[in-house]
């Protein structure tokens, strides 16, 4: 089972990076057979700048083949989104734009696959993320969102926090909520994968939502 950990922002040594690594190093122990990876989008520049130059474009085709092959793999996604003025970073919608049927190849890579949405602030923002990602990324990807979500907001504070999910306090409670929405992430990937053929076939007839 491989869970892919996306850090939205694309901004290099960005908390969202630190974040998807945090992540992984808390929760990785306390779930099985599972392989958690961590992509950063700060490492794929070109991913909005899908109408450069010659040179620029042969990039963005390299980086969208290097990043397309990392969903594909993947039986699941953990995506943390940083606010951005309540938005998200282009190269977030980017990449679900090229996950849309046809842009790729013939490929679905995140079709059918349960994620989970996390909104990441550095104040007491974090909501507009977890929204957007709900409301727009679905129609071509066919992603599935899970019905948890987390929002971890201060997030400077939060990294420096160790990590103890029984506590009580705010910190503690949003690791809470991140660690019972991976177990859960873990639990429906495991459940489509069998049936994952299946539903892209359904998907298929209908690969551009209405």
């Amino acid at each position: 089972m491989n869970i892919t950990i996306i850090g939205a922002s694309q901004r290099a040594d960005s908390n969202s990076g630190k974040l998807a690594n945090y992540i992984k190093n808390n929760i990785s122990g306390n779930i099985k057979d599972v392989k958690f990876d961590v992509v950063d989008l700060s490492e794929y520049p070109f991913l909005v700048d899908f109408y450069g130059t010659k040179e620029s474009n042969e990039q963005v085709s390299k980086e969208q083949k290097e990043l397309i092959t990392k969903l594909n793999n993947s039986d699941g996604f953990i995506i943390l989104a940083p606010e951005w003025g309540g938005m998200v970073p282009p190269a977030l919608i980017n990449m679900f734009l090229m996950t849309a049927y046809g842009t790729n190849g013939d490929l679905f890579p995140m079709a059918h696959k349960p994620a989970m949405a996390v909104g990441v602030s550095a104040s007491g923002g974090g909501t507009y993320p977890v929204s957007i990602l709900r409301s727009i990324t679905g129609k071509n990807s066919h992603v599935l969102w899970l019905p948890q979500h987390a929002i971890v907001q201060n997030v400077g504070d939060f990294l420096e926090y160790d990590w103890n999910s029984q506590a009580e306090g705010r910190f503690s409670h949003t690791q809470s909520r991140l660690l019972t929405g991976v177990n859960s992430l873990v639990i429906y990937a495991e459940k489509l994968k069998p049936v994952r053929d299946l539903l892209i076939k359904q998907s298929l007839i209908h690969p551009y939502g209405q």
